[in-house]
């Protein structure tokens, strides 16, 4: 009687080993079949992200000379006319601003490595950067790290690792779209496309009806959460730039005015932490804010007469420090 209840619980142990071990399978199957369709499904041809290669080739040109290089999210994509500023310094000019959602922890793996003795960095993150998870990437990272091959994927940490599978099922779903749907006559909004992007790599479709149709109520968000470990890895690679022989000058970046007084908050505090960490901008945030009326779609993207006035003032930061360089070499 007692052995046959043991068989009977073995048995039973047996057909759950069985229906896991089966679940697990298909788990691992389905799994590795979205994998699969995310990897070989094709990508818009025309997609905004796609830039990010373009703009890491022109960073990896044998032949290229020291030049400036302007990094972040799509403040900086949006927010210069780097013709206009490499005639006025002299320079080569490569704006390798793309999207801030990539996260910056990507944008800069991505980028540093590529950066040479002599180049002029001009980092401007959007705030967001420094509090929460917004470093470690959304769904734009994900879109990167499939059209690059998984390039970059050794360097993932687990946070941007989780943000990649948690966003792959978005990145496959917008890819059946383009595949079964790319052939029906549907409106295409011709400002989020590679073909956006001049030689330098801003984005200039929007120039051609430089209408304003950003829109901000008032509403103050309350503080975020800091986050400290980035800051710590942002400092130790700025220092092995440095130690490169590349300048860098942090700029805040661009915002409209209504959106600066909604994140007065989280703006201040990231300028009062990054000062105290050895990490300062080259200007007070305040210094770029510009009216609402300059902004394109959101707060942080201009219209070609905000470009025209952001370059400006750059031109002047850049010319000042420069100066400076030069006196110290």
């Amino acid at each position: 009687m007692h052995l046959s209840f043991c068989n009977i619980k073995k048995y039973e142990l047996m057909q759950y080993e069985k229906v896991f071990y089966r679940f697990g399978r298909f788990l691992l199957a389905f799994v590795g079949l979205v994998l699969l369709l995310a990897a070989i499904l094709p990508y818009k041809k025309n997609g905004y992200m796609r830039e990010q290669e373009v703009k890491m080739a022109m960073l990896s040109a044998p032949d290229r000379k020291p030049a400036v290089v302007l990094l972040g999210g799509s403040n900086v994509a949006f927010g210069y006319d780097s013709g206009m500023l490499s005639d006025s310094l002299g320079m080569p000019v490569v704006n390798a601003g793309l999207h801030a959602s990539v996260g910056l922890k990507y944008i800069i793996d991505d980028c540093f490595p590529r950066l040479r003795r002599g180049d002029i960095l001009v980092l401007s993150p959007e705030y967001g950067h420094f509090f929460g998870n917004m470093a470690y990437g959304e769904a734009p990272m994900t879109d990167l790290v499939y059209l690059s091959d998984f390039r970059l994927v050794h360097k993932l940490n687990w946070r941007q690792l989780y943000s990649l599978m948690n966003n792959t099922p978005k990145y496959l779903r917008t890819k059946l779209e383009y595949t079964f749907l790319n052939t029906l006559p549907m409106a295409k909004d011709s400002v989020y496309s590679l073909s956006t992007f001049n030689e330098y790599g801003d984005v200039v479709a929007h120039w051609k009806h430089d209408e304003c149709r950003y829109s901000e109520t008032l509403n103050p968000q309350p503080l975020g959460i800091w986050n400290s470990d980035f800051v710590f890895y942002l400092k130790n690679e700025l220092c092995a730039l440095r130690k490169k022989g590349i300048y860098i000058i942090m700029c805040p970046p661009v915002v409209a005015s209504t959106y600066y007084l909604n994140n007065r908050l989280n703006i201040e505090y990231a300028d009062s932490v990054l000062y105290s960490e050895g990490l300062p901008f080259v200007v007070p945030p305040l210094e770029a804010v510009y009216p609402d009326t300059l902004f394109y779609d959101t707060g942080y993207h201009l219209r070609r007469m905000g470009a025209k006035k952001h370059t400006e003032s750059l031109i002047r930061i850049l010319r000042r420090r420069i100066f400076i360089m030069a006196d110290h070499r």
